[in-house]
């Protein structure tokens, strides 16, 4: 379970949301689809919950399983080989300020980290050993820090390792929340502007349908609420403004 005094609300409320559809890749394996989520992203997703500068990420082991080893493919000679890594991930939620021991009373401060560690495993298949080797190593590492994210919540893939897949969001709930992320822009941009006939008309267009919307998508109506609200109230600062004016 994720502490609270850690992991703020803000944060906690993102890590438990569901995952975006749209990031979801699948591979045949064994005659199995897998679902799964790349590296980059959950690196991508590290940087925006957290911060650029909160998280960090240690191999603790990286060892050889399967040696390099050679063989033939279509008459030419290949190379293969299997690494296992052990990664750390190492996050940064928050500064705790504590009482210092010291007689003048000074406050000391100090960090409190989240740490999750876990395995993964790579191979690596080249025409050049070399390659081989560190193809294998370097999906070894993003393994293993796949793996150790994904404790963190759906959106870091948790979502995945339910067969059913009951935390990943529809294709169309994923384009809903997209929109409504770009109505939000416009709206910033015309209150921005000063444009109040532009507000005035985006409710009159928007709102019903948006109503409706929410009632046949519970898991946008949340958003679809906020966008309303804030849409009338930038409508109501204008309003409030010109009386005030008069």
């Amino acid at each position: 379970m994720l502490q609270p005094d850690l992991f703020k609300e803000p944060v906690v409320k993102v890590l438990q949301e569901k995952l975006d559809a749209s990031v979801v890749k699948t591979r045949e394996q064994g005659g199995v689809v897998l679902s799964y989520v790349e590296g980059w992203y959950v690196q991508d997703r590290l940087n925006q919950v957290f911060g650029f500068g909160n998280w960090d990420q240690e191999i603790i082991t990286l060892d050889e399983v399967l040696p390099l080893t050679s063989f033939m493919k279509n008459g030419r000679e290949m190379y293969r080989c299997v690494y296992r890594c052990v990664m750390r991930l190492t996050i940064t939620p928050s500064y705790v300020q504590r009482d210092s021991d010291e007689e003048d009373g000074r406050r000391i401060y100090t960090q409190d980290l989240v740490v999750r560690e876990d395995v993964g495993t790579g191979s690596g298949v080249s025409s050049d050993p070399a390659l081989a080797i560190d193809s294998a190593i370097k999906e070894a590492a993003t393994d293993a820090l796949k793996r150790a994210a994904k404790s963190l919540g759906n959106t870091f893939g948790l979502a995945l390792y339910d067969k059913a897949q009951t935390n990943v969001k529809t294709l169309e709930e994923s384009q809903a929340e997209k929109w409504l992320d770009q109505q939000a822009v416009i709206l910033e941009a015309f209150e921005a502007a000063g444009n109040k006939t532009a507000i005035a008309a985006w409710i009159v267009t928007n709102e019903e349908g948006l109503r409706k919307r929410a009632v046949k998508m519970p898991s946008v109506a949340e958003k679809i609420n906020a966008l309303l609200e804030t849409a009338h109230t930038y409508a109501k600062t204008y309003r409030d403004w010109e009386t005030d004016r008069k």
